[in-house]
């Protein structure tokens, strides 16, 4: 069994040692768009196009199964693939986290999806020659980035409800990370680590993000958020 990780880079895992395995960026590549597909598969024409745009249909055909070959051959699995026309991995050798991923989202697993998340998908990337793959890529890469985000803020969400601010202060932590410049996520992280009772916390995070705007837009936070610094402020002067 062998596990595929597309989340932040593009690699490859054996349980046991993948003895004599030298997969290269474009057989990875061709591996990851297959594993997004998951069961619906990715049709031989497709590929092709992803892949061999350049090439007349006979020799983009002769190239892909040749480097499905080369594939099999590196990671010692004959039936890696499956089906004919429209091709899919095949579950009982092949896993990865996109799919992983895919499955929690789709299952509600919010904190499951995001500790799959480990990086925007495909980061730092490339395959030459094959621009429908970078287009590809780039828009699978918002696609999951928007879905991350999604479970994100469900998880912040459902721990203020419960009264984890602390849980809470983490999760939008972790947005700001993504979107840092986006100040009703910094004023969600100020309010969480205020009620967590971190005030100090809470006011070098507001510190940090009112520097970040002014540098990056030459901007001011608006006025809910400057309004609660001062508050804090306000409160810390008088204890």
């Amino acid at each position: 069994m062998i596990h595929l990780l597309t989340f932040g880079g593009l690699a490859i895992q054996g349980h046991a040692p993948l003895i004599g395995a030298h997969v290269r960026m474009q057989e990875l590549g061709l591996l990851a768009r297959l594993a997004v597909a998951d069961v619906r598969g990715v049709s031989r024409d497709q590929l092709i196009n992803c892949f061999w745009p350049e090439k007349d249909q006979q020799h983009a055909l002769h190239s892909l199964s040749q480097i499905l070959h080369r594939i099999k051959k590196e990671l010692l699995m004959e039936d890696l693939f499956l089906g004919t026309m429209m091709l899919r991995l095949n579950p009982e050798h092949i896993s990865s986290d996109v799919a992983e991923f895919e499955h929690a989202t789709r299952n509600g697993s919010h904190e499951r999806a995001a500790t799959l998340y480990a990086g925007p998908f495909l980061d730092g990337v490339f395959v030459s020659a094959a621009p429908e793959f970078e287009t590809w890529a780039e828009r699978e890469r918002r696609r999951f980035s928007d879905a991350n985000i999604g479970c994100l803020r469900k998880l912040a969400t459902a721990a203020t409800e419960a009264g984890d601010h602390d849980a809470a202060a983490t999760w939008w932590k972790r947005i700001g990370e993504v979107d840092p410049l986006n100040s009703a996520v910094a004023l969600s992280r100020v309010r969480s680590l205020a009620a967590a009772g971190d005030r100090a916390g809470a006011l070098r995070e507001a510190w940090a993000h009112e520097s970040l705007l002014s540098v990056e837009l030459g901007q001011r936070p608006g006025s809910a958020f400057c309004t609660l610094v001062d508050q804090l402020r306000q409160s810390a002067l008088t204890n």
